[in-house]
């Protein structure tokens, strides 16, 4: 789930299998940010609404593979 504090959010999944790491994307509008391997999301717009994705990453033989991005969970801002 995604939990949200004002200016920041955290996002909280459930790790199945072998994995490296984690990407969360965060969009509003035309802005797109990604974060690899923190839960929290800084520098947020109370009054935006973001959609907030994530992936998993495993490094293998030198190359890097990404799962598919979830289904984007909308975090409403306060208009």
């Amino acid at each position: 789930g995604v939990y949200d504090a004002g200016t920041k959010a955290y996002v909280e999944f459930d790790a199945y299998g072998f994995w490296n790491g984690f990407e969360i994307r965060y969009k509003t509008g035309s802005t797109t940010k990604t974060v690899k391997n923190t839960t929290a999301l800084t520098g947020l717009s109370a009054t935006k609404t973001y959609e907030i994705s994530m992936r998993t990453y495993l490094k293998y033989d030198g190359k890097t593979y990404y799962s598919a991005w979830s289904t984007p969970y909308i975090l409403r801002g306060n208009s």
